[in-house]
């Protein structure tokens, strides 16, 4: 009953918000509190999709994006106005295109170790992004590896710092 009920947490979204009360009716229906926890752990770590809806439900200003095999996997419209590209030609591409050739290297390095394991699964640095127009955007990752369509990806919600970076410059001067 365990495994099935963390498979539930990991496909049914239910929120934060949602979880005690979802938890509170299988103690109703019989199930034991480790039966009941295993759903209540599995739900908001796993499952991708309550981490991007309770993300966008609460009006963060971060793009969100996920990962996958050298390409982005889901975009949200904040990375395509952090960008200045559509979501589509997100998605089309690989995910190396859309970083600045500085930082291109380590940001795959970074990303291709994680996925190995070789890494904390959850991360949080800074590099940059090449946007459409050309210029540079710094952004400020935060995310984990996770799994999509049944296979592993970092979910990543990146804020831009680029007007933060300009102004810590500016005071260095």
């Amino acid at each position: 009953r365990r495994a099935v009920l963390s498979l539930l947490g990991m496909v049914v979204p239910v929120c934060e918000c949602g979880n005690v009360p979802f938890a509170r009716g299988l103690l109703m229906r019989g199930f034991t509190v480790p039966e009941t926890l295993t759903f209540l752990i599995a739900a908001p770590i796993v499952n991708p999709i309550v981490i991007i809806t309770t993300h966008q439900a609460f009006g963060f200003d971060d793009g969100i994006l996920i990962a996958q095999d050298g390409m982005l996997r889901f975009v949200n419209p904040r990375m395509a106005a952090i960008t200045g590209y559509t979501e589509e030609e997100l998605l089309a591409r690989p995910f190396v295109d859309f970083l600045h050739p500085e930082d291109r290297q380590m940001v795959f390095d970074r990303h291709v170790q994680r996925m190995r394991g070789e890494l904390d699964h959850e991360f949080s640095y800074t590099f940059r992004l090449l946007a459409k127009d050309g210029r540079a955007v710094w952004v400020e990752t935060r995310g984990a590896v996770n799994t999509w369509n049944g296979k592993p990806a970092t979910i990543n919600f990146l804020s831009d710092i680029t007007e933060r970076k300009r102004a810590t410059k500016e005071l260095m001067r």
